[in-house]
């Protein structure tokens, strides 16, 4: 009995799975949204949000992931060839669920399997792989807490499965960050590329607000690994402690619905010119969070001439928009 209940089960899965998936198309409709920092556009499942971190979405406080990744020719070719539930007990993970199918007419695997994060946290997972250009493959990957797989699982494949390719889209290194910001207005221009989360500017030189080449500016995104009790002591706290006073303070500050602090504190000479300055704005998201940062400390300014870097600065931060 207890055998023939499991093999009905899994002629169940096999069966729904294989009917959802058999020859599935996907294409751009006005529901898809761009996944920041790829190619990639999908429709997002209610209560989903771009995370440009993951290169995916997430729900609040990450109970459910989903994750894109791109495959080189020789990594998808393996994968296709080696793929199996076999090789994934040999992992450690048992009850394994593979399907092969047809996406946008091209060879594509869906795989299945529960796994445990954590002592008492057990997940649900979902892999589906597929032929993207020329050979080239990719990953959609979905995980979420199995408590609530009957409240997510359908939507989830669903969203898994609208997933298009853009080879055509340009990535900025704005776009790596899952925001957009106007720099051009500002005169600022980029300096090297993106870098553990953070992309750096300088200025122009054109004589815009911002454009002096003395100043550097860093944009960087990143996660709160732990918990933050006090957000204002932690943006005290951040960046360029150097010239910080102990009468730092921080003003609180909402920009595209993302609440945080501002700061501004400098280091002047004994001819009462300023030496160095430090600009911060730091925005919180869940469980990331946006940091603008700019020094000086290159040249002489005076007071009157901070004050107005303030202002502009101030303004370049209100341009960002989360993608």
């Amino acid at each position: 009995m207890k055998i023939y209940k499991v093999l009905l089960l899994c002629l169940v899965f096999y069966s729904s799975y294989g009917q959802e998936l058999q020859n599935t198309a996907s294409k751009t409709t006005s529901a898809h949204k761009i996944i920041p920092g790829t190619k990639f556009s999908i429709i997002p499942p209610q209560g989903f949000k771009m995370e440009a971190i993951i290169k995916g979405l997430m729900m609040e406080h990450g109970v459910a992931k989903i994750k894109t990744m791109t495959l080189s020719k020789s990594m998808f070719s393996n994968i296709k060839n080696t793929v199996s539930e076999k090789k994934f007990n040999s992992y450690g993970i048992s009850g394994t669920k593979i399907l092969r199918f047809l996406f946008n007419n091209k060879e594509a695997i869906w795989v299945s399997f529960e796994s445990t994060d954590a002592p008492g946290i057990d997940t649900h997972n979902h892999l589906l792989y597929i032929e993207i250009d020329q050979g080239k493959g990719a990953v959609v990957n979905a995980k979420y807490q199995s408590s609530l797989k009957d409240i997510l699982d359908q939507d989830i494949r669903k969203a898994m499965l609208s997933i298009v390719y853009h080879p055509e889209r340009k990535i900025s290194d704005l776009d790596e960050l899952g925001i957009t910001l106007d720099l051009e207005t500002y005169g600022l221009k980029k300096q090297g590329g993106f870098w553990g989360g953070s992309v750096s500017f300088t200025g122009d030189g054109t004589g815009k607000p911002l454009s002096d080449p003395a100043f550097s500016y860093t944009i960087t995104h990143a996660s709160i690994r732990n918990q933050i009790e006090d957000k204002k002591e932690f943006v005290i706290n951040y960046g360029y402690k150097e010239i910080r006073s102990k009468n730092t303070t921080a003003d609180p500050i909402t920009i595209d619905s993302l609440e945080g602090y501002e700061l501004y504190f400098s280091q002047p000479n004994d001819k009462e010119q300023i030496i160095k300055t430090y600009t911060l704005i730091l925005l919180f998201d869940d469980q990331n969070y946006y940091a603008l940062q700019g020094i000086i400390d290159s040249k002489e300014i005076s007071p009157q001439e901070f004050d107005e870097i303030k202002t502009h600065f101030r303004a370049l931060s209100q341009s960002l928009k989360k993608m």
